[in-house]
């Protein structure tokens, strides 16, 4: 009967110990990766469509440049400003922008004067190349869009941490019910 027994728990630790490095595996193929696409995003060149300004995005499109961004600058900003009473644009500006020129402080619609004309300025940035095309024209796309876990770090962080208290949950329910010997000590 103790053989039995010592048997049992022998299995019952092999077992624990198959799954903790079954779970530890997964953890660092989850961060190995999420890290690696860090460094790759980090090293790919962006580029934007960049005009000097014109009266539309049309015509900024029409003459945009197809040049890489020079190294630093991380994301493509459009500027964009219209009349308040017809809505027509009176300015487009597209350009790479460094990252200190895109936050959310930065990024936006504001209502302006211009000489006695009322004006509202757009401001949109993104960091994936071409994905300033279109003139950001109100609240809904005039934002920081970023795909890089370093510029946009509360979604990538959201995420992890989720994952993180999830497989915490996981472990410290295994604990009551295996009893688990490396967890609680």
């Amino acid at each position: 009967m103790i053989s039995i027994l010592k048997m049992s728990q022998t299995l019952r630790m092999q077992s624990a110990m198959a799954y903790r490095v079954y779970v530890s595996g997964i953890l660092l193929l989850y961060f190995t990766t999420e890290a690696q696409m860090v460094i790759s995003r980090q090293s790919e060149e962006i580029t934007c469509y960049t005009c000097k300004p014109k009266e539309n995005n049309d015509e900024c499109n029409k003459i945009a440049i197809d040049v890489p961004c020079p190294k630093g600058t991380e994301f493509c900003q459009s500027m964009h400003r219209m009349d308040v009473e017809t809505g027509a644009s009176v300015y487009m500006h597209k350009f790479c922008a460094k990252p200190i020129n895109c936050t959310e402080e930065t990024v936006g619609c504001k209502e302006m004067d211009a000489g006695g004309l009322k004006l509202v300025e757009c401001v949109s940035c993104c960091d994936e190349s071409y994905c300033n095309r279109w003139a950001p024209t109100n609240h809904t796309n005039a934002i920081l869009q970023s795909s890089n876990p370093a510029n946009s770090s509360p979604t990538l962080t959201s995420r992890s941490s989720l994952f993180v208290l999830l497989l915490c949950c996981i472990l410290s329910s295994l604990h009551t019910s295996i009893h688990l010997p490396w967890i609680g000590q």
